[in-house]
């Protein structure tokens, strides 16, 4: 807890503000407020105490109170001073981060997309093609199996177009048909893998 620079304590149900300084005063300052620290107990784990309503320690209430008195006019304070300051529009940040980068002669795209259709399509292109060399089931089940497929259809069915149009003929579009229906059940796995790793890259 000591390498935290800055705590915010809230109670539970409802939160609300009890505490929001720097953490190396929190002790002293709940001391102030009329809930000494002992020296043997460790201040995180009475801080919950003291701000869980129907705790035994339970002094939530008197700690809300007592940061409506003594924090919440400063930080209102603060937050009004913030206020009146105008900020940077998103693309006077994105003009300054272009500048900040020497990229002046490059000009940045301030419509709806930052990246041209191109380069999204190149890295789409470069992810599936990373995502499917790291699984070699991938490879054999969208090239090795369709491959496989026609060679059996091929040698069942050699010189069927030759004759004319009768029983084989239905038997072999009906197979064709079938097979090519059921040839994406095998890729579900990879379908879901790769759901997986978008959803990561995403996050």
């Amino acid at each position: 807890a000591k390498l935290f620079d800055t705590l915010v304590l809230l109670t539970s149900n409802p939160g609300r503000m009890a505490y929001c300084g720097p953490m190396a005063q929190a002790s002293s300052y709940i001391s102030a407020c009329g809930c000494p620290i002992p020296g043997h107990v460790n201040p995180t784990d009475l801080y919950l105490d003291l701000l869980t309503p129907g705790a035994e320690l339970d002094v939530s209430d008197a700690l809300v109170a007592a940061f409506a008195e003594r924090q919440k006019p400063e930080l209102d304070k603060i937050v009004d001073e913030a206020f009146a300051v105008r900020g940077q529009t998103s693309k006077e940040m994105l003009l300054a981060a272009h500048e900040q980068k020497g990229m002046q002669g490059h000009g940045a795209r301030l419509g709806a997309y930052a990246v041209p259709f191109h380069a999204q399509l190149r890295m789409l292109l470069l992810r599936k093609v990373r995502t499917t060399l790291r699984n070699p089931a991938a490879i054999g089940m969208q090239i090795l199996m369709p491959t496989v497929m026609g060679v059996v259809l091929g040698t069942v069915f050699q010189g069927i177009g030759k004759a004319s149009f009768s029983a084989p003929q239905m038997q072999f579009v009906f197979i064709l048909l079938t097979m090519l229906s059921l040839q994406s059940l095998p890729l579900m796995p990879v379908l879901i893998e790769e759901r997986t790793f978008m959803k990561h890259e995403t996050s």
